[in-house]
């Protein structure tokens, strides 16, 4: 009996250590990590300097999974994830993480964990805390888990995890193991433009990046770079407004890009207190013409009146897009000093018209070499108007290029910066040709713009003149002038395509008339109403 006794005794103290080794003590408020579910989710691709090996700080809590196969890694914060594009896909690697997928990697930003459990080497995952219980998950240097609890058995101390499969496992504490807090905030950097941002993000299989966030989010990160964040409030509201609606419009079915061909996103590094107020106070707001969401068009400033969509762009008119004045664009550019937005100049010689447009193949290499004697331009209705194209009169004969859209027709005329060259700001201008020199023919004149290249008689022969100035004996002394003078005088108005909202314009109504930001924005969309998403 006592035998029997001692035999039970033996059994019920080995079923107790099996228990203590296979039961967990949870703390449910610690196990939530989850991913983050977005309002109106957007995706933006990044623009980086050298795509083919991409380097990411990770400073927040991500799930990586291998589109390919689906294999899931739970990244630990802080460390640097580095992708490289490969002849089949993409190679990405971060600690003791090396994979490749020929579908390319999503980060999931998560949330819901107040502690973590990191691996700096490899370490096994068990389903009890006890060595002789069956190894679950290997986990490696650079991911982490889900912090349940602590528990000890034997001597032997165990952390209680959430395993990246869902279940709850043992890791022994030691070398390998590091207990931390899960970061209040996921964020991410991209090392090859400098620029943080909120959200999670895609490597595609070219290896660019695509972030994905909430619309509110990405808003914070674009409006501080689409405008002056010591702007009126309403004007910033404006700005928000117009940007969200723009996006609702492109970006919620699409990927939009992080430049100027939609708008300009520079991540939670760019944000401000100022132009996340716009966007929080003016939440789900956007632009509707008969209950639907516009594409919002915007730009730098209209010279003191917006252009109608029908003469910039397409034949066909939208009733949204009409041409209204905005009497403060001039006035709100010179209080920031960029009145040359508003109001400009530019001068060009005629061999650098010509030149431009041999570039852009508009015109023969033998053209561009020719003698310009006339320029004229076509308006869409009438002068004063947009200008739609140009008339060349050159010494190989007439060139027409006309009915032309306005960044055709602004590309045709080079402006430099330092040694940079730039399009003309707006379609909307007017020129004044100056014909500085005058040919003398074997039985008439020509009035020409340019003497470069010309071939000339002298009295030893013929000689081309190729020299940047020339001297010209006058009555009583000798002038020398450019042979090639910036004699085409470009006067214009504006800085973009004009259509819809002019953002200078929107801080002078803001400033100067004490417009609220729903009066602005039906302004420059005539006919529209503000209403939720």
């Amino acid at each position: 009996m006592q035998k029997v006794l001692s035999k039970m005794k033996r059994v019920a103290s080995f079923v107790l250590i099996l228990l203590i080794a296979s039961s967990f003590a949870v703390n449910p408020a610690l196990a939530a990590i989850n991913p983050i579910i977005y309002e109106r989710p957007v995706k933006v691709r990044l623009t980086v300097k050298n795509p083919s090996t991409q380097v990411i700080g990770n400073k927040g809590l991500y799930k990586l999974t291998n589109l390919e196969n689906n294999q899931v890694f739970m990244l630990r914060p802080n460390t640097t994830l580095t992708s490289t594009k490969t002849s089949t896909g993409t190679n990405v690697k971060l600690g003791g993480i090396n994979i490749h997928s020929s579908k390319g990697f999503l980060a999931t930003e998560m949330a819901g964990a107040a502690k973590l459990v990191s691996f700096t080497g490899t370490t096994e995952a068990r389903t009890g805390a006890s060595t002789t219980s069956p190894v679950k998950i290997t986990y490696v240097s650079g991911e982490t888990s889900e912090f349940v609890s602590e528990t000890s058995v034997n001597g032997e101390a165990w952390f209680i995890i959430k395993g990246k499969d869902g279940s709850q496992l043992a890791v022994k504490k030691g070398s390998t193991t590091v207990l931390e807090n899960a970061p209040a905030l996921s964020l991410f950097t991209v090392t090859g433009n400098g620029k943080t941002y909120r959200g999670s993000f895609q490597i595609e299989t070219t290896n660019t990046i695509i972030n994905q966030l909430a619309l509110e989010l990405y808003l914070k990160g674009v409006v501080p770079n689409e405008s002056y964040s010591s702007w009126h409030i309403e004007a910033l509201k404006a700005q928000a407004v117009t940007a969200r609606s723009y996006a609702a419009y492109k970006g919620i079915t699409g990927i939009l890009n992080d430049g100027q061909s939609d708008q300009v996103y520079k991540g939670y590094g760019t944000e401000v207190s100022a132009t996340n107020r716009a966007v929080d106070e003016t939440k789900n707001k956007v632009v509707t013409y008969n209950g639907k969401v516009i594409m919002t068009f915007y730009y730098s400033s209209s010279g003191g009146r917006t252009a109608n969509y029908s003469e910039v762009w397409n034949p066909t008119s939208v009733p949204y897009y009409k041409s209204v004045n905005d009497q403060y664009d001039f006035q709100s550019t010179k209080d920031f000093g960029v009145q040359h937005n508003s109001k400009w100049q530019y001068a060009v010689s005629a061999s650098e018209l010509l030149s431009r447009l041999a570039t852009q193949k508009k015109i023969s290499a033998e053209v561009a070499a020719s003698t310009l004697y006339g320029l004229n331009l076509t308006n869409v209705n009438g002068p004063g108007t947009e200008v739609n194209g140009i008339i060349l009169e050159t010494s190989s004969g007439p060139i027409s290029l006309t009915g032309k859209k306005e960044n055709e027709v602004r590309s045709y005329f080079p402006t430099t910066k330092g040694s940079l060259s730039y399009n003309l700001p707006s379609s909307w201008f007017t020129i004044t040709a100056n014909k500085e020199y005058a040919v003398q023919n074997n039985d008439s004149q020509q009035s020409v713009f340019s003497i470069k290249n010309a071939t000339i008689q002298k009295t030893d022969g013929v000689s081309i003149l190729n020299d940047a100035n020339v001297s010209i004996q006058m009555a009583n002394t000798v002038v020398t002038k450019p042979a090639d003078p910036k004699s085409i005088i470009i006067d214009g108005k504006g800085f973009g395509h004009r259509i819809g909202m002019s953002q200078f314009g929107a801080q002078g109504y803001a400033k100067y008339a004490n417009w609220d930001y729903k009066k602005i924005l039906t302004h420059y969309f005539q006919g529209t109403q503000i209403t939720d998403l």
